[in-house]
């Protein structure tokens, strides 16, 4: 399993273009993650650090990866099974 933070900018979100810098500097867009856990090989994800409408993420997390994505909350528990 793969625990990743998320980012995503939408536009004419009125950020300035040194907050957005500093957000790709130090975050990752949510529709890299799936790129990410392809090559990790990991059989789930689960996406952190969301902000808002938490049912919009998955998609644009999935493309590229053949596991399945699970948006995270606050106290949320995911049992694990060892191989």
């Amino acid at each position: 399993m793969l625990v990743h933070e998320a980012l995503r900018i939408p536009p004419g979100s009125g950020l300035t273009a040194e907050v957005i810098g500093h957000h790709l500097k130090s975050h990752v867009l949510v529709y890299d993650v799936g790129p990410i856990a392809q090559k990790a090989d990991v059989p789930s994800v689960v996406l952190s650090h969301i902000e808002v409408n938490p049912k919009t993420w998955p998609d644009p997390a999935q493309r590229g990866l053949d596991s399945r994505v699970t948006v995270g909350r606050d106290l949320m528990t995911i049992p694990l099974s060892r191989k």
